[in-house]
């Protein structure tokens, strides 16, 4: 085998167990490595026997067509430094696209580098490695550079669009990238990514209108990086590139419905992800959706016996053994597609009266039909004064974007060992700004669950 090929090989098998997620432009370079052939080539296969599908959970849906998966994988100048020898980078999208191949819950994956143009790899089918082990085998800047394109920028509004334009309701979109823009010499750097912005939300607000039930997830991770990193200077109006030997962030961005993107995260979670791991994710869905809701009969002090009769009403609600006024709801979050930090942060949350206060936590007991449970305390022990005998409590969980999203986003790009991205943020704003204000939806809520409070 290759040096590259035993080397992924025993990071897929010793890494795995640690995916704890750790912390951590454009002019074409040269450099490649050099492969060691001391065996046939046909014996250049990762082999990874069990340990990848000892990683994740296999889903077999019955009688549901199976999706397409399109990767593309940016092949610009700025991406030698993940290629070059072998490198977490090429450890993570492996193992990741193997397992999606693995988990049966797709019908093909076809394989692509991406920068002014799809440059097609091959298509992996359900019978045959040899395609994907050439793809990872050939994730070299010499590959990148022979592909062809326009390395020396990317824009990547338009490889956003022309990624969206491939993806329908039976296709999953994966875009591996550093994320770098590049705002070149012709421009004002602020005008062209507010641009850049516009740009993206376009693009997924057509996402949004062509596929049913729309998400987004983009996952951030880490990975060692050795070659000429690029940064626009804005005293110079031009971008400039040094040399960097060290870690650097890059991204996975995955579009489709909601529906695929789930079956793919339960098929391969976040802690099961190769390389360094998963250190920020992304998730974002069409919003003012129906959730399974329902009162917690074992929480607080009320009639319980009308529970059976509507389980979204609370009838003669007093204090309980604390003194305090308190009730819970379960609900059933699997269905909006977000990460459980998201779920588990109370600011994610508006409730309609400030008598309350609330606290959620995650539902763990197997074979529940809810995922979390979010519990409400009176701030004294008055019962709550209402001129009506019903109260029409409300909580909302409302669309935002991560308070990480402002820690990695870099304003200037000018050092790269931050291991922050220069323009992040518009990019994940573009994309929030679609799912938020797109054409008539105008969301701001995933979902409202509603309670009435009966005296």
């Amino acid at each position: 085998m290759t040096r590259k090929i035993c080397y992924l090989m025993m990071v897929a098998i010793i890494i795995c167990h640690g995916c704890s997620g750790q912390n951590e432009g454009r002019d074409a370079r040269s450099g490649a490595k050099k492969h060691t052939n001391t065996v046939n080539e046909t014996e250049k296969v990762i082999e990874i026997e069990n340990q990848s599908t000892a990683n994740f959970t296999k889903v077999n849906e019955a009688n549901t067509t199976t999706p397409t998966v399109n990767v593309y994988v940016e092949n610009s100048g700025s991406m030698y430094g993940y290629v070059k020898g072998v490198t977490d980078f090429e450890a993570m999208v492996y193992d990741y696209l193997l397992n999606i191949k693995l988990s049966k819950i797709i019908d093909s994956l076809n394989l692509y580098y991406i920068n002014s143009v799809m440059i097609s790899r091959g298509t992996v089918t359900k019978e045959d490695n040899a395609i994907l082990d050439d793809f990872i085998r050939r994730l070299e800047p010499d590959s990148f550079k022979a592909a062809g394109g326009n390395m020396a920028s990317s824009d990547i509004a338009e490889i956003f669009k022309n990624i969206i334009d491939k993806t329908d309701d039976n296709t999953i979109s994966i875009l591996v990238t550093d994320g770098i823009f590049s705002p070149g010499t012709a421009q004002n750097a602020d005008d062209y990514l507010n641009n850049q912005q516009i740009g993206i939300k376009h693009s997924v607000s057509n996402l949004i209108e062509n596929v049913g039930n729309a998400a987004a997830i983009m996952y951030q991770s880490i990975s060692h990086f050795d070659g000429d990193y690029y940064y626009y200077n804005k005293l110079q109006h031009r971008e400039v590139g040094i040399h960097y030997n060290g870690n650097r962030p890059y991204y996975i961005w995955l579009f489709g419905s909601a529906d695929n993107l789930t079956k793919l995260r339960k098929a391969i979670p976040e802690n099961k992800f190769n390389g360094q791991g998963i250190k920020n994710t992304f998730l974002i869905c069409e919003g003012s959706r129906a959730v399974n809701y329902a009162i917690d009969a074992a929480t607080g002090n009320f009639d319980k016996h009308k529970l059976a009769d509507d389980k979204h009403s609370i009838h003669r609600l007093s204090r309980d053994n604390s003194g305090k006024i308190k009730f819970a709801v379960k609900v059933d979050f699997s269905e909006l597609l977000l990460s459980d930090e998201y779920l588990l942060d109370t600011q994610n949350y508006i409730i309609n009266n400030d008598y309350y206060e609330m606290a959620v936590k995650k539902i763990e007991t197997e074979g529940s039909s809810f995922t979390h449970k979010l519990t409400f305390t009176s701030k004294d022990g008055r019962p709550h004064t209402s001129e009506s005998n019903v109260e029409n409590f409300s909580v909302k969980l409302k669309m935002s974007t991560p308070s990480w999203v402002g820690e990695i986003h870099d304003t200037d790009g000018s050092i790269p060992d931050r291991g922050k991205t220069y323009g992040i943020k518009y990019q994940i704003d573009g994309c929030y700004g679609a799912f938020t204000r797109s054409f008539e939806l105008n969301n701001e809520y995933y979902t409202e669950i509603k309670i009435n409070i009966i005296k």
